[in-house]
């Protein structure tokens, strides 16, 4: 029985060798990272970004930013649970496009004549309970959910 515990022993302080080890090595490549970082900026100034100088050092200009991939619609929109004064819904994220930023919920009351639409002023989240004020919240005055990225809303 102590032979095996010995064993244990071994193996636990070996674990916790490689652990330190592996994190000295991350700090390293961190430092390593940084100080490049810092290289290939100063170098990009000091030439001020032309492609030709800095594809001697097999370096190159900044591009341009990416724009971000529009999201696709929600999957699964339903009302899990309702009450007076408040409504339950829950929604999938978008299985195509991009990620999304935010959330919008919007709603319309039901009415002979389309009313105004309302946007919820925080960020909503699947699984969301809303109380406004002593309205009572149904069913039928929700109609879509929009998702928007950064200010930009996708219909």
């Amino acid at each position: 029985m102590s032979r095996c515990q010995s064993a244990l022993d071994a193996v636990v302080a070996t674990k916790a060798a490689a652990k330190e080890a592996v994190t000295a090595k991350d700090g390293k490549f961190d430092a390593l990272e940084d100080s490049m970082k810092k290289a290939f900026r100063y170098a990009e100034d000091a030439v001020d970004d032309d492609d030709a100088k800095l594809a001697r050092i097999g370096w190159s200009a900044r591009h341009a930013p990416t724009p971000l991939a529009v999201p696709g619609q929600v999957r699964s929109l339903h009302v899990t649970a309702q009450g007076e004064g408040w409504l339950e819904m829950d929604w999938k994220k978008p299985a195509d496009g991009g990620r999304v930023a935010t959330y919008r919920i919007q709603r319309r009351e039901a009415a002979p004549a389309p009313g105004r639409w309302w946007r919820s002023p925080w960020r909503p989240r699947p699984g969301l309970r809303i109380r406004r004020g002593d309205r009572c919240w149904s069913i039928a005055w929700w109609r879509r959910i929009r998702l928007a990225k950064g200010r930009r809303v996708i219909r």
